[in-house]
């Protein structure tokens, strides 16, 4: 799913992809109508598409469109700020059609991946409800999990509405997901898990120097940035940049930048700052606490 906002990071994930010799079309679903030229065997999602329009046409934040990427088959869905370092095509070879396959670990910090109203609902069909939880970044799959159709009945009763709409408390897509997915009765293999036990997709869980835990034998096949979790400081995110040309890694990194400085502008500042910004101009009219954007030189 991508738009002109995300050009530069769908550019180098499709990129890392073809780098692993996985050739296969790769279709977008479209966040809004502001879209992007798009490079070879890569096509955008129109509108004649049912599971899309269903959610296009209710009051689903725009991230449920993800929804219409569940009623394909034999698909693998990435989000764009992802890294490709295997294909897909071998590595997830093995798997059965009727399995429902992921690779992170949120199931050791869900906290976006359900409601207090699906909560109670995994809660009385196991102990071990977490395990299921999943990161809506990657999941693939061979059989459909769900229908357009399901997707419309879904987005109309008023009882979930916390799941999809934008008023809820996990607004976005990815509890909505976790609970399609749950309502399908598909099980879901999340290869971070024993018996599989591959190393974390997660470029969160690379805090340090990543590269000696990227050649082991069960090293991720990609490195999912999970949007927020990019952070130009961590050695990891160089492997960004390994796929982007000199202009491009300079556009990435002062858009990243301008995004950095937008979030922590919405964001309450601190309790001592604020006092402070209170008591300077009561000293001194002159004076004001004022926001500075970092960013290096």
């Amino acid at each position: 799913m991508a738009n002109k906002g995300v050009r530069l990071d769908f550019i180098a994930m499709e990129r890392s992809l073809r780098a692993t010799g996985c050739d296969v079309p790769i279709k977008i679903i479209p966040f809004d109508n502001s879209r992007f030229e798009l490079p070879a065997n890569s096509t955008w999602i129109e509108d004649d598409d049912a599971a899309f329009n269903a959610v296009k046409n209710s009051e689903a934040v725009a991230h449920c469109r993800k929804f219409a990427a569940l009623t394909k088959k034999n698909a693998a869905f990435f989000d764009t700020d992802i890294i490709h370092l295997q294909n897909p095509e071998k590595w997830l070879q093995p798997y059965s059609p009727e399995w429902f396959v992921v690779a992170d670990t949120e199931w050791n910090k869900a906290r976006w991946t359900f409601t207090s109203e699906t909560k109670s609902v995994y809660e009385q069909q196991s102990t071990l409800w977490l395990l299921d939880q999943f990161n809506s970044g990657f999941f693939a799959f061979g059989n459909a999990v769900v229908t357009a159709e399901e997707i419309a009945a879904f987005l109309s009763p008023a009882s979930f509405r916390k799941l999809w709409s934008g008023g809820g408390p996990t607004p976005g897509e990815q509890s909505a997901i976790n609970w399609l997915v749950n309502q399908s009765q598909r099980t879901v293999t999340n290869l971070c898990l024993p018996p599989y036990r591959i190393e974390s997709t997660m470029a969160l869980d690379y805090p340090q120097d990543y590269r000696s835990v990227l050649t082991k034998a069960n090293t991720a096949p990609f490195i999912h940035y999970a949007g927020a979790g990019r952070n130009l400081d961590a050695p990891i995110s160089e492997l960004i940049f390994q796929h982007l040309n000199a202009e491009e890694a300079e556009e990435w990194k002062a858009e990243y930048w301008r995004k950095k400085n937008e979030k922590a502008r919405r964001h309450h500042w601190p309790l001592w700052v604020r006092v402070l910004k209170k008591m300077v101009p009561a000293l001194n009219p002159h004076f004001n606490i004022q926001w500075v954007s970092k960013q290096p030189d």
